[in-house]
């Protein structure tokens, strides 16, 4: 892994914000490649007793190594901040690119970068990591025209059934709403969602306001619209099935029945389309650093770092 002072960056645009801080872009002097770079301010994690939440996301970062996960080039700390420095996934957002396609399109596309997304979770699962937060605002598109997922603030490693509820109200599998314990089959239910507002424009489940949203999760009426052809809908329909043990099984069904998931893998089927590169002109200005200097006491938290 590369070390935050040999990668000598230098910060050019601000591209996201979050709870307890942003996301630069920099790139490296020395090897004249763009990073995306989320910084943490720790006397604000500390204050919101955020700081195993954040060295888990570290953790498990440092444990992941896929084509279809973004991958952590290294971790740093200063007097104010922490710092992830991720690879940059220049293509933005999947579905930005689902505007206006023609409906046979649509579906391919979605099918192929479900595709992606199965390995990207078979590879997470393999290693008793459940993923929490699928959402389009995570499927992200790199410059070879391969999915990305993103932001693993919420994943974890699963030691038998876990209680949490978190993540985005519109993705929740019911029996993580119904408080029972639940496993990594929860993504599984993520990833039927996911196909279906990618194909539909709309979650399956969406009430006015969270609460709303999950009593139709637990209710469970799934209205599939006609949009979706037989095998469409059978893999959604297995995918958003209240039984956890028969989701997975959507993998082996008729929509999926010619992919060859070694394939997939090697990212030797050509994807849909290619982004265009990013023009660094167009990006947001660089946000300055205001943070006051965490005390030492809340630096030691996160002395590994």
């Amino acid at each position: 892994m590369s070390t935050y002072e040999a990668l000598d960056l230098r910060y050019d645009a601000t591209i996201g914000y979050g709870s307890f801080g942003r996301v630069d872009l920099a790139c490296s002097k020395t090897a004249q490649q763009y990073y995306a770079v989320k910084k943490f301010n720790i006397h604000e994690i500390v204050q919101q007793a955020q700081n195993e939440y954040i060295n888990n996301e570290r953790r498990i970062l440092q444990s992941l190594e896929h084509p279809f996960l973004v991958k952590l080039i290294c971790t740093h700390m200063d007097r104010v901040n922490l710092y992830l420095v991720m690879e940059c996934v220049e293509g933005g957002e999947v579905r930005d690119y689902l505007i206006d396609m023609s409906e046979e399109d649509l579906c391919n596309a979605v099918r192929f970068y479900s595709v992606e997304v199965i390995c990207a979770f078979r590879y997470m699962h393999s290693k008793n990591i459940v993923y929490r937060d699928l959402k389009p605002e995570n499927l992200l598109l790199s410059k070879d025209g391969h999915v990305k997922l993103s932001d693993f603030g919420l994943a974890k490693v699963l030691k038998g059934k876990t209680y949490t509820i978190c993540g985005t109200a519109e993705y929740l599998a019911p029996e993580i709403l119904l408080k029972k314990g639940y496993n990594a089959e929860v993504d599984w239910w993520s990833l039927g969602t996911l196909v279906y507002e990618l194909i539909s424009g709309s979650p399956p489940f969406c009430g006015i306001n969270d609460e709303e949203t999950f009593d139709l999760i637990k209710k469970g009426d799934l209205q599939i619209p006609s949009k979706f052809h037989e095998e469409m809908r059978e893999v959604v329909e297995t995918l958003l099935n209240r039984d956890p043990s028969k989701r997975s099984s959507a993998t082996s069904l008729k929509w999926y029945a010619d992919i060859d998931f070694t394939k997939v893998e090697n990212k030797a089927i050509e994807p849909p389309f290619v982004p265009a590169p990013f023009a660094i002109e167009e990006l947001p200005k660089l946000e300055q650093d205001k943070g006051e200097p965490a005390m030492q006491r809340e630096r030691d938290l996160f002395e590994d770092w």
